[in-house]
């Protein structure tokens, strides 16, 4: 999504977009966060991370991009 907002979907084709946007927002749970899909790092394939953030970052800041080029091309 985000490779989409900088490429300049949202004047193109805002669309799929906006489909996406939907899929995240239907994603969020309840508290806010977005569940944890996948384990976000390996160490020597003994020791895996876990990064609680990691899991709602690229989420909130692709839906905030979409806006934020949304109502500028609007605006």
């Amino acid at each position: 999504m985000l490779g989409l907002i900088y490429a300049g979907h949202v004047e193109i084709d805002p669309i799929p977009l906006h489909r996406a946007a939907m899929e995240l927002i239907n994603m969020q749970l309840d508290t806010g966060e977005f569940p944890q899909q996948e384990i976000v790092g390996s160490f020597n394939s003994s020791l895996f991370f876990n990064y609680p953030n990691y899991r709602n970052l690229f989420q909130i800041w692709a839906l905030g991009e979409f806006r934020h080029r949304l109502l500028a091309k609007k605006g």
